[in-house]
């Protein structure tokens, strides 16, 4: 052939191994046939979509075609942990003669709340709760409870109230029932009011220890009226309580304020809580809580201060004073120095005197180390069963109805008292109580009396 003849070509043959594209073939075949079993079909067997009523029990046969396929059908999917009682969509997976199908399970909740209605009665201004009306309420799902429209509670009588039952899946049922309006009559109480002495010029607490509860209002106010009182001269004067409810009831609680001048022995308050703080520090230390202080308080002014008889009318800053200086005084001096000691170490306290049909007038102090008040009185009397710390009400009255009514008051002027005794806590003898020690330890003296000398009896 010439140059212009193109040239043959030659076929190039590759030589293989014959068992690689066996091999090959064989997986194939595999995976088809995987496929062809485990592949989620969507065919005639299965219902692509199934629906359920929220609550409603999911059985096999309502998601196939043909009920005779049940023998031959089972879940692939763990639907027994799906949860019907929420409305939602699930995949659900199907074997029916060894091939798996996909289906859609939508829980829906087409079903009303039920609820049965309840007839409520409340004063007038207050409006019910809703959820008070509605007794028996049944749903597969949640329910919540609201007023479609808020019933009238200015006026009394009888009023209708819609109330609407509202289900997870916006279900919803209108209830009708009855409100019963009624005026609050019953005024508030006050309580804790006594009459006050206080002389010019010093700073008094007129709602110390004063409270007011009303049967229906929760939050009743209390006002003090001091209209009648003046300040600067000395004398007897009034001063009025006055409580009122949400239902405009009223009540009204008077006691009497007594103003005396400033005696030659009167002290500044300051001076005494400094002199208190003085003592303080050397029989009390880190380690020790509010009711290990109050104690020591009590053995120290009980083991410290002579008894001595005295006429002086005094404020109880002068006679605080006195006693700290002279380690004595009366009954009103072991009172008031108990008071400054208190003060001193932020123990909350009250005074405390005998009521007017007392045979005696007698001043101890009431003290809340965070447990209620209890009595406190290191006063020294004779005999035996004089020891005052932290009694409860029976306490303190079995001592005085034993002595002649030594510690008779008019309960109802103070704060509430505790009810709990402690007194197996205290050892009279021992300068600490019987009880498990704080855990942190810190630096200081053990506490004590910082003096010898004994009461009077």
């Amino acid at each position: 052939m010439g140059n212009g003849q193109g040239k043959s070509r030659r076929a190039v043959k590759y030589d293989l191994p014959a068992g690689p594209i066996i091999l090959f073939a064989v997986l194939i075949v595999a995976v088809v046939a995987a496929v062809a079993v485990f592949s989620l079909g969507r065919g005639k067997k299965v219902l692509k979509n199934v629906t359920l009523e929220a609550g409603d029990r999911i059985e096999l046969a309502m998601f196939l075609r043909d009920p005779g396929d049940l023998s031959a059908a089972s879940f692939r999917s763990d639907v027994w942990t799906l949860d019907t009682s929420v409305p939602g969509e699930h995949n659900v997976v199907i074997t029916v003669d060894g091939r798996n199908y996909a289906s859609t399970l939508t829980v829906r909740d087409t079903v009303a709340p039920y609820g049965e209605p309840v007839t409520v009665s409340v004063t007038q201004g207050n409006m019910p709760d809703p959820a008070q009306c509605v007794k028996n309420i049944v749903d597969v799902t949640g329910v919540t409870v609201s007023f479609q429209e808020e019933p009238d509670v200015s006026t009394r009588g009888q009023h209708a109230a819609v109330v609407l039952l509202t289900d997870a899946g916006g279900n919803s049922t209108a209830i009708i029932c009855m409100v019963n309006v009624y005026a609050d009559s019953v005024p508030p109480v006050i309580r804790g009011f006594h009459d006050m002495t206080a002389y010019i010029g010093d700073e008094v607490d007129f709602r110390g220890g004063v409270t007011v509860t009303d049967s229906v209002d929760t939050e009743p106010t209390l006002d003090v009226d001091l209209s009648q009182v003046n300040f600067q001269i000395a004398g007897t004067y009034q001063v009025t309580y006055r409580a009122r409810d949400k239902a405009g009831n009223t009540s009204e609680a008077t006691v009497s304020l007594v103003l005396r001048e400033h005696r030659t022995n009167d002290v500044a308050e300051t001076v005494v809580i400094s002199l208190a703080r003085d003592v303080l520090a050397r029989f009390t230390n880190s380690r020790m809580d509010q009711m290990d202080v109050a104690y020591a308080i009590y053995r120290w002014v009980r083991n410290n201060i002579n008894y001595v008889s005295s006429d002086e009318v005094s404020t109880w800053t002068g006679a605080a004073y006195d006693v700290f200086q002279t380690r004595s005084g009366d009954d009103f001096g072991f009172f008031a120095v108990t008071k400054a000691l208190l003060k001193a170490a932020g123990i909350e306290s009250h005074d405390i005197v005998t009521s007017k049909t007392a045979p005696s007038v007698h001043y101890w102090n009431l003290v809340n180390v965070g447990s209620g008040w209890y009595h406190m009185d290191p006063f020294p009397r004779t005999g035996g069963g004089d020891d005052f710390f932290m009694l409860t009400d029976s306490e303190l009255e079995f001592y005085s109805e034993a002595h002649n009514g030594s510690h008779l008051y008019d309960g109802i002027d103070y704060p509430a008292r505790a009810v709990e005794s402690v007194q197996d806590m205290v050892d009279y003898a021992s300068p600490t109580l019987n009880r498990e020690p704080p855990e942190d330890e810190g630096e200081g003296d053990t506490g004590g009396a910082d003096d010898t000398g004994g009461a009077a009896q």
